[in-house]
């Protein structure tokens, strides 16, 4: 069992049994700021005091205005950018920078073009270096079964589609076995059957693992498709204005969206994007 299906094993039993479980991902007043290119001296406050937490196991998806923070806040929790105030924390560890236990699927592949599939996706293993020759070759395989791209371990990554590109980015962030799954817009670049079908899959794939992940979209049906709970970002700086839970049975599919419950998760979403934010 991989250290996300424990993770996950073990909230459901807690939550079976009635005991506490400390949250897998938490935010306290998290503020992240740049200097600001309008002012000499300036800055420009991108993420201002956000308080969450994620439970282990959870898939939330972050939406919100264009320009409110939300990629800002996802690749922070990634370790990519360091917060100005507050604090992020992993399973109870502050979040100093990069770690094995994150993964990042960017909007774009970013696969590297010189390597073939396999050893894209072998890439973080490769340099952990953890793994035997015969276990990561057994991991990769795996992998490649399970987004779909069995056979094609060796073509490199300027001779597949955009969809089967993005399917190797995901292969590569699963490779090192995360407990947190980090999407920034993965599938917004992909036209909309190929797309749809992404996501069916993306969904499979954290059913089966069982790790936590946060999405990041500006698509209120994909967030509706793919979430336990949606977090409403405010108008720049981002702030968390709502969660709205969704509450829709699981396994989802996309014919999920022509149901009414659907349609009015879809609705108070909307709501909530236009209306005026709070200062």
């Amino acid at each position: 069992m991989s250290r996300s299906s424990a993770a996950r094993s073990a909230t459901n039993a807690a939550t079976a049994t009635g005991d506490e479980i400390s949250p897998h991902l938490v935010a306290r007043g998290v503020g992240i700021q740049y200097p600001s290119p309008d002012a000499e001296g300036g800055v420009f406050t991108a993420v201002d005091g956000v308080d969450l937490e994620v439970r282990h196991g959870e898939f939330v998806v972050v939406v919100g205005p264009s320009g409110c923070g939300k990629t800002t806040f996802l690749h922070s929790v990634a370790g990519l950018i360091p917060t100005t105030s507050g604090e992020l924390l992993l399973s109870g560890t502050p979040i100093r920078g990069p770690g094995p236990e994150r993964a990042l699927v960017f909007q774009q592949p970013s696969l590297l073009p010189w390597r073939t599939v396999r050893r894209n996706v072998s890439y973080g293993p490769d340099l952990q270096g953890t793994l035997g020759r015969a276990e990561l070759r057994e991991r990769v395989d795996d992998l490649l079964r399970l987004v779909g791209l069995e056979g094609f371990g060796n073509r490199f990554p300027s001779t597949l589609s955009g969809g089967m590109q993005q399917r190797v980015n995901l292969a590569r962030a699963l490779a090192v076995e995360p407990e947190l799954l980090l999407l920034d817009e993965p599938f917004a670049a992909l036209d909309a059957q190929t797309r749809e079908r992404m996501q069916a899959e993306l969904l499979q794939i954290w059913e089966q693992l069982g790790m936590t992940a946060i999405f990041v979209t500006h698509d209120i049906k994909e967030a509706v498709l793919l979430a336990d709970r949606v977090l409403v970002f405010t108008a720049g700086p981002g702030r968390v204005k709502t969660w709205i839970d969704v509450d829709l049975p699981r396994p989802r599919k996309p014919e999920a969206s022509r149901e009414e419950a659907f349609h009015s998760l879809e609705d108070r979403i909307w709501d909530e994007l236009h209306q005026t934010p709070t200062p």
